[in-house]
C-alpha cells in the first residue's frame, strides 16, 4: 500500500506486478520467487477465508503468464 510492508498477495496491493516482474526479467533475475504471507489474513485485509498452497502456485502463475494478479482478500479502510 506503499505505507509499510504489509505481507498480501500479488494483486491485493498497489504494486504493479507486471512492471516489477519485467523488471526482474529485463535484468536477468534467475533467483528464487518467494511469499512472506502467511495462511491466515494479517489485521490489515479482509479476506472471506484463510489462503491455501494452491492460491500460492495461481497467484503466481499468474504474474509469470503476464497477467494482473486476482486479489483474494481486501485491504482495510484507514491504515
Amino acid at each position: 500500500d506503499f505505507k509499510d510492508e504489509r505481507h498480501w498477495l500479488p494483486g491485493e496491493g498497489k504494486i504493479d506486478w507486471q512492471k516489477l516482474y519485467g523488471a526482474l526479467k529485463e535484468v536477468g533475475y534467475e533467483g528464487a520467487w518467494l511469499y512472506e504471507v502467511e495462511l491466515n489474513p494479517p489485521k490489515t485485509i479482509e479476506r472471506d477465508r484463510q489462503l491455501e498452497m494452491s492460491d500460492f502456485v495461481n497467484n503466481a502463475n499468474q504474474v509469470f503468464k503476464g497477467e494482473t494478479p486476482k486479489p483474494i482478500g481486501t485491504p482495510k479502510e484507514n491504515l
